[in-house]
């Protein structure tokens, strides 16, 4: 087991660097982060025909989960959000509007 900041190599056995960028990782590159350092997050891949995950200041895809570090879905109701919910929608895919204040 290798401590953070480093990832089993494979080959040789030896526990190598992670990139400065992720604080876990699986490989030297950026896009094998498994953690990131605080203020940066997670971003998962945003299909299926990409691996990888990297450390971003923000979410292109998703909402920051400040407690985890990570890019979280969004509800599948919503196309952006601040949070998991139905209700914390900022904007709706399209042929569907955003409803603000009604209870």
């Amino acid at each position: 087991m290798c401590p953070p900041g480093y990832y089993p190599e494979s080959i040789t056995n030896v526990c190598e660097p992670c990139h400065p960028s992720c604080f876990t990782c699986m490989g030297r590159t950026e896009v094998y982060c498994t953690g990131c350092h605080t203020g940066k997050f997670l971003a998962y891949p945003i299909s299926d025909l990409v691996e990888y995950t990297t450390c971003e200041t923000g979410c292109i895809e998703g909402w920051p989960d400040l407690v985890n570090n990570v890019c979280s879905n969004c509800d599948p109701s919503c196309s952006k959000c601040i949070g998991s919910g139905p209700d914390d929608c900022t904007s709706c895919p399209s042929s569907t509007f955003l409803e603000i204040g009604i209870d």
